[in-house]
């Protein structure tokens, strides 16, 4: 291999620099230097001092180089709001894959609005007993007939207790009842008042099934004794299962011969939804 040849130009030397074909063409002042005719293989370029030096190889190429470490990935990392998260995220996209590294999950979103309030079934009626006052016998359960011909009944929200009026197939049964529509269980409740003015004794309110599965195997019972001169209601209460076409009654008894007060409103029984099927 032979001594390279080494040109050296400065800036104000330099007039004009082209290639053309591979080979060099440069101009000082007025002159342009012997053309150099250059490849990758024979090309050698440095420069010190403003000094551009370049050398031509001559000689044979030698066998090329081992090849240099594999280039990394190129990463673009920008950074964008987010449109939900209170923070920034790193959104990063790779060239070759185009993928995205997820970030962290945003805050919990606000409470949505209640839903509207839900519907429960109210049942509720308070049946009155008759005008007038009604015997009663002694040492004998009798049935206060209640009737919305003389005092109106009560009814509230949905009806599930009906009147056995004259015609009813049940009203041979009962005529004093009533009838229930919808099975369910329900609070009871009765009263009745006791004419003052009739002895002593003791008196005594029921309710109590006189049609359906279980007729005549329950009954809520309240006695009290009864103090001549005194106007105590006797009252009865307490919860029972009732079954579609179920009939029940007010009852009242007296150890000696009495009656019910003539106030239309001194016997009721009242009958409120708790829950059913």
């Amino acid at each position: 291999m032979t001594d390279p040849i080494h040109v050296s130009i400065t800036e104000q030397d330099i007039g004009a620099i082209s290639v053309t074909d591979e080979v060099v063409h440069v101009t000082v002042g007025a002159d342009e230097l012997t053309p150099i005719s250059i490849t990758e293989e024979t090309m050698n370029v440095a420069v010190t001092d403003e000094i551009v030096h370049v050398s031509i190889m001559e000689g044979t190429v030698g066998p090329p180089g081992p090849p240099g470490p594999a280039g990394s990935e190129e990463v673009i990392v920008s950074h964008e709001p987010s449109p939900t998260a209170s923070s920034l995220e790193l959104w990063v996209d790779l060239d070759a894959t185009s993928g995205a590294i997820e970030g962290p999950p945003g805050p919990e979103g606000p409470i949505g609005p209640q839903g509207p309030p839900g519907s429960a079934i109210l049942s509720f009626l308070r049946a009155f007993g008759p005008d007038t006052s009604s015997a009663i016998p002694a040492n004998a359960w009798t049935a206060i007939v209640l009737d919305p011909a003389g005092e109106p009944w009560r009814q509230f929200g949905t009806a599930m207790w009906e009147w056995i009026g004259p015609g009813d197939p049940d009203y041979s049964l009962s005529p004093a009842g009533i009838r229930c529509l919808k099975e369910g269980v329900y609070d009871l409740a009765g009263s009745v008042v006791f004419n003052q003015s009739q002895g002593t004794g003791t008196r005594a309110v029921r309710v109590i099934e006189v049609k359906g599965p279980y007729a005549g195997q329950w009954q809520l019972t309240q006695s009290i004794p009864m103090p001549k001169g005194n106007l105590i209601p006797v009252m009865v209460s307490g919860e029972s299962y009732q079954y579609a076409g179920n009939i029940i009654e007010l009852q009242a008894w007296t150890d000696s011969a009495t009656s019910t007060m003539n106030n239309p409103q001194s016997e009721w029984l009242s009958a409120t939804f708790i829950a059913g099927p």
